[in-house]
């Protein structure tokens, strides 16, 4: 591996770590194997700048190599299928100015793996494009890619393209105003193809990681519509939205009850542009004024059951005044309504509405939020169709015209063997892509109006993406605590669930198993959680029957220990050492079913949007539970099967409190590199294997050539890399036996290529670097030739006359300065003998 190659690419032995400080160095996860700073690795050169030259490098070697580039501002490096985005910190109060990440910088390497993946596309039935990182900056990256790949589909001559790439981005905007910032959801886009055509673009969320909802116990800054709804009622500005207003002195106590910044033009503006984007997607004016109504009465609902309604020694306002509010603003009658007037089941339940609590009303504004947000989803895709594609018969059933597909805002789950309580959605699942229909034998005919598609999938580690807040300003410590652990599970489940689809899909192409612990341990975790008699569909089942009990949420739940003693939950369930309290999730998760009397009370509302909301009789909380949500999310993922690609974004270190800019151009060594290595060791080998399938994807990469027209292709690089008194015998040796001396002269390994009868099937690893041997070779020889062609073709004899004089005159000049410099030589020697010599005598 450390021969020459060639004089622009070579591969030199260097020290693998530039400090000896390694050893003392903490770090987040132990890593899988012992690094030892005093090994000698391969590592790339400067002129090497890709790792696919490379052969058998480990994984330390290679994070070493990604490291490096980093350091010559080489922030992309492609391996096999894989993009390594490197992250540059961009923390201004902790590194220069100068070295902010430009985004020209890492569009040209990101769009051109999108073209590859494109291309590959075009002769395929699907591609699925994983994206996986550290922060927020994955799903950055998806939506770019989202964008890019719309825009090459139209330069393509694909229809459709370019009006769903100015539908996009409006769909961009807008869920930017109903999202919040320090959340970051797990979502998956899918682009539809039928024939020559783009016919619709998916968005399908995975509500269950969805924190930018209000929740009683935490301290979040919440999306941007609602500060914007807010503000336009103190400023009293964008009204021909809002047609009831609350009291000034509630508003500005529901504004001091949320974490805010005070920027209220900003969020105003942004307030009645996001209105006209929701007309755009069909929502009517009516429709948008009722909704406000009902995101102001889901900030009344956040503020009773999170604060306390006695601010120093002035009274706000109870909790009934505050429910009567929201009567008013919802349109709800029944408790201004005689008792004369109703019937005894009305009297019976106003005068349990009377009793609440502020806990009855903990679920409301998450419950609201995310169905509105299921709304927003519904019309978005529904907005994302091109309406003038017209396909085949048979591929007609292939799409879904009814808004989101199977995995949002359903709850009938493959493998499970829970009943949907869901209508609407049900309805939804049933409409799904069927991935029977797909031609997964990557025929070269592919079938004129066979629906094929491009899916991205988002994913964020949990250490990273659940940093919140916990203020307990609820007076609920305990239902606090068994939340987060509630929150913290779902998160790391949807995160297994997805790395699973990837393993699948990647173990299907290699037609073998994966062979490493963190997939064998993935396997195991979501087997024992999504299948029949798996864990998920267990709580699933013991919510339901909970709920069909219809017990008060404030009675304490019933666990039967011994039922399940079959499985130890605790041992399977776990997350980078991490285990949870599963008798206290179950009980959690089936609080989430029981009926709780609010809902009733909104079924009273005379207003549209919220009666659209109501489309079930269970809790108010998300859909009906969060784990049913993960089985139905891991149902929708698992539905297609297509060639893999992998995005993997991360940052090489939080905090490095240095000028980097300063560090790179006088001394790299002074930089923390051990840390650097060892952090993106933990990321591309602790948390997922991906290093480990990069290495399979090479190796099971080959390419088979007719051994004749491969020797007579390549033979030209003996007289380069041989020995100049073994040219006159190349002429005699077989086919075989050339190219055998040409991989030893490279040093190549015999387990890398073998030769049968005649052809030659080589790894595509070595092919690329001969063929960059070759391409070079030519280019040399090509400007020999030209040359030679020009001083053959000269008719003067007096210019090849002076052009040999010239030649001459430089052979003679270079001489000279040789013999001088022998001469200088010989003379300090022999006054270096003489000086030893005094000094002995």
């Amino acid at each position: 591996m450390d021969c020459k190659l060639s004089s622009s690419y070579k591969i030199i032995p260097t020290r693998l770590f530039q400090t000896s400080s390694f050893s003392d160095v903490t770090v987040e996860k132990p890593i899988t194997k012992p690094i030892s700073n005093s090994n000698t690795r391969c590592v790339l050169s400067k002129n090497l700048e890709d790792l696919l030259y490379v052969d058998d490098l480990n994984d330390e070697e290679v994070i070493v190599c990604l490291l490096r580039r980093f350091f010559r501002q080489k922030y992309f490096t492609y391996f096999g299928k894989v993009l390594f985005f490197l992250q540059p910190d961009r923390d201004i109060l902790t590194n220069s100015s100068q070295f902010l990440y430009s985004d020209l910088h890492n569009q040209c390497h990101l769009y051109s793996f999108l073209k590859q993946i494109f291309a590959e596309f075009i002769s395929s039935d699907g591609v699925c494009i994983f994206f996986h990182g550290d922060s927020n900056d994955q799903l950055h990256t998806m939506n770019k890619s989202l964008i890019f790949l719309l825009k090459l589909a139209n330069i393509q001559g694909f229809q459709g393209a370019e009006e769903l790439n100015v539908r996009i981005n409006d769909v961009m905007r807008l869920l930017e105003y109903w999202t919040s910032d320090s959340t970051n959801l797990m979502t998956s886009y899918k682009i539809n193809f039928v024939g020559n055509c783009v016919e619709s673009v998916n968005f399908i969320p995975n509500f269950a990681t969805d924190f930018s909802s209000l929740s009683g116990h935490v301290n979040m800054k919440l999306p941007s519509i609602f500060y914007g709804l807010i503000y336009s009622i103190l400023k009293g500005k964008n009204l021909h939205w809002i047609t009831y207003t609350l009291p000034l002195q509630l508003v500005k106590e529901l504004l001091n009850s949320i974490p805010h910044i005070l920027d209220p033009i900003q969020h105003i503006n942004n307030f009645s542009h996001m209105m006209n984007i929701m007309m755009k997607i069909g929502f009517m004016v009516d429709e948008l004024r009722e909704m406000n109504k009902v995101l102001l009465s889901i900030l009344i609902f956040n503020y009773m059951s999170r604060v306390n309604l006695r601010v120093g020694n002035t009274r706000v306002g109870n909790l009934m005044e505050l429910l009567d509010l929201v009567c008013n603003l919802l349109e709800i009658g029944i408790m201004k309504e005689s008792n004369t007037n109703l019937k005894s089941n009305d009297i019976i339940f106003k005068a349990e509405i009377k009793k609440s609590t502020p806990e009855q009303f903990y679920n409301i504004p998450t419950a609201l939020f995310l169905r509105l947000k299921h709304l927003i989803y519904t019309k978005i895709n529904q907005f994302l169709i091109y309406q003038t594609v017209e396909p085949d018969k048979n591929s007609t059933k292939n799409s879904n015209r009814n808004g989101i597909v199977d995995g949002v805002g359903t709850n009938s789950t493959k493998n499970s063997n829970t009943k949907s309580t869901n209508d609407s959605s049900t309805k939804n699942s049933n409409t799904r892509y069927d991935s029977s229909t797909l031609n997964t034998n990557n025929d070269e005919n592919i079938n004129e109006y066979q629906l094929r598609s491009i899916i991205m999938y988002n994913n964020c580690i949990m250490d990273q993406s659940y940093q919140r807040d916990h203020s307990n300003q609820s007076g609920q410590p305990n239902q606090s605590d068994q939340s987060d652990d509630l929150n913290k599970f779902i998160i790391n489940i949807s995160e297994e669930m997805l790395l699973n689809k990837f393993y699948k899909v990647v173990e299907k192409k290699f037609g073998y198993p994966i062979d490493s612990e963190i997939v064998q341990r993935n396997k195991l975790l979501v087997n024992n959680l999504t299948g029949q008699m798996g864990l998920l569909t267990q709580i699933t089942s013991q919510s339901i029957k909970l709920y069909n009990e219809q017990k008060l949420s404030n009675e304490p739940i019933e666990y039967n220990e011994q039922k399940y003693n079959e499985q130890k939950y605790n041992e399977p369930i776990e997350y980078n050492t991490k285990e949870y309290n599963m008798k206290k999730i179950i009980e959690m998760e089936s609080k989430l079913y029981i009926l709780n009397p609010i809902i009733k009370l909104l079924k009273y509302s005379k207003n549209s949007i919220l009666k659209s909301l109501l489309f079930t009789n269970n809790s108010l909380h998300r859909f009906v539970g969060n784990l049913t949500f993960l089985l139905s999310y891991y149902s929708y993922i698992n539905s297609e099967e297509y060639h893999w690609y992998f995005i993997s974004c991360t940052t090489k270190q939080q905090h490095i409190n240095r000028d980097i800019q300063q560090d790179i151009g006088q001394n790299i060594e002074k930089l923390e590199f051990d840390k650097c290595v060892n952090k993106l060791y933990n990321f591309y080998t602790n948390h997922i294997p991906i290093l480990e399938i990069c290495n399979m994807e090479r190796n099971n990469n080959k390419v088979k050539y007719d051994l004749e027209q491969y020797t007579r292709y390549n033979y030209s690089l003996l007289y380069k890399f041989t020995n100049v008194k073994l040219h006159k015998t190349l002429k005699q040796l077989t086919n075989e036996q050339i190219v055998k001396l040409l991989f030893k002269s490279l040093n190549i390994n015999e387990n890398m290529y073998e030769i049968d009868k005649n052809i030659i099937t080589i790894r595509m690893t070595i092919q690329i670097r001969i063929l960059t041997l070759i391409e070079e070779y030519n280019t040399s020889h090509k400007k020999v030739i030209v040359i030679q062609n020009w001083y053959k073709t000269r008719k003067y004899i007096s210019l090849k006359r002076q052009l040999i004089n010239n030649f001459i005159r430089i052979q003679s000049l270079i001489r000279m300065k040789l013999i001088n410099k022998t001469i200088k030589l010989q003379n300090q020697a022999k006054i270096i003998t003489n000086q030893f010599i005094s000094m002995i005598i």
